[in-house]
This record gives structure tokens, sequence and C-alpha cells, in this order.
């Protein structure tokens, strides 16, 4: 019994997560692997004065972040979809984004994590921590990291014929 393939591609908020899905897509085509493209929104700090104020900010957060997320999948499904790639989307909202990316890989049985890096320095990386890092570190599964100063095509589709 085949297994197919998957790659969990984490897409944040950002054109370098949109070219590391472009890359990812270009990547599944040749493998013939399916995507799983995943959007984590870390916890946010809510103002709130009463129990039910703090649900009604709770609950207009929420629908907040799966509205952007909303934009993000569509236009990551743009880039996908001329490729004939097969996409699933999964939003974790208010969970450790390190913790949500490795239980989504594990609960989809996705063979490659596939992440974008700004390239941050070591005291960018001291202060707020890094995704890619902890990814790395921890990670059971391969992590593909897509630079910032990567060039587009790297990975660009096959052309039908050119084998």
């Amino acid at each position: 019994m085949d297994i197919p393939l998957r790659l969990l591609v984490v897409l944040d908020e950002s054109e370098l997560g949109l070219r590391s899905a472009s890359m990812a897509a270009a990547l599944a085509a040749r493998l013939g692997a399916e995507i799983v493209l995943h959007v984590a929104i870390a916890v946010e700090h809510i103002d709130a004065r009463s129990a039910a104020g703090v649900m009604g900010a709770l609950l207009q957060h929420q629908e907040g972040c799966r509205q952007r997320a909303g934009e993000w999948f569509a236009r990551a499904h743009a880039l996908i979809q001329p490729l004939g790639v097969p996409t699933r989307t999964e939003l974790t909202i208010d969970e450790e984004p390190s913790e949500a990316v490795l239980r989504i890989a594990a609960d989809h049985g996705c063979s490659l994590i596939v992440v974008g890096s700004m390239g941050r320095g070591a005291v960018a990386r001291a202060l707020g921590g890094s995704l890619v890092a902890d990814l790395i570190r921890r990670s059971p599964l391969p992590v593909l990291v897509c630079r910032d100063d990567m060039p587009a095509c790297a990975l660009a589709p096959a052309v039908p014929g050119s084998d």
C-alpha cells in the first residue's frame, strides 16, 4: 500500500511565506505529493474588563484570525492550483506555533516541513525566539528552510517533455 507523500507548509503573513508555498508546490508536483498549508496564529493579549468582555473579545479575535488566514490560504491556493497539487488547510489559533506545526505534521502524516526564514541575526533570535530554529531542533521530520534571499525559481516546475 502506497502512503502518499505530504508536505506541511508553514504559511505566515508574508511574501516569503507565499514564496515558500510556491517552492513547496513545485517540489510536490515533481514528487506527486500533497500539501497541507498551515497558518499558526499565536496568542495575543486581549484587553477586557469583565468575563463577558473577555469572551466577546476572544470571539472577535478568533473571527479576525480566521479572516486573515482565509486571505493567505486563498493567495497560496492561487499559486498552487495551476500545478494541480492536492492541498488541504489547517489553522491554529492561540497555540504555541512550533507545537502546532509538529502536531499538524503528525496528524496528517507529513514527510517534510517547509518553512520560510527571514535570516534574522543571533540577537533577534535570542530575544524573540525562532520558529525555524525550534523546528529544526525538535522535529522528527526533515525541515526545508526557504530563505528570503533564495531565487524564486530555485524549484521551478518541470516542463512537460523536457525529461
